[in-house]
């Protein structure tokens, strides 16, 4: 009887464990309008720092592959001050936190 409590209490951590780990793991997704302040190329990927609004103080950072032709267009917004709407998930095991998947200009 001992060792069937064992069994079940195992069973159960694991299903558990699975639980934690597939959680861990979802993305969480969402949009951001504003102002790209800064652009920051790094070893794994370029970080994007935004503003909703030009005069706020607070600043939102985001990743990027490393792309050329992404971070010149990322450039290209912050230096014309053009209003931008990002598409990002949020990994939680990743290198890159915030992952900016669509960049969209807004006219």
């Amino acid at each position: 009887m001992g060792e069937e409590k064992l069994g079940c209490f195992g069973f159960i951590g694991l299903v558990v464990f699975i639980i934690v780990i597939a959680l861990l793991r979802l993305p969480i997704r969402g949009e951001h309008v504003g102002y790209i302040t800064a652009v920051d190329r790094g070893l794994f990927c370029t970080k994007v720092y935004v503003k909703t609004d030009l005069a706020s103080s607070q600043e939102d950072v985001y990743s990027v592959s490393n792309s050329e032709d992404l971070v010149e267009e990322l450039k290209e917004a912050r230096d014309q001050k053009s209003n931008v709407k990002l598409t990002y998930r949020e990994l939680q095991l990743s290198v890159c936190e915030r992952d900016m998947t669509k960049l969209e200009i807004l006219k």
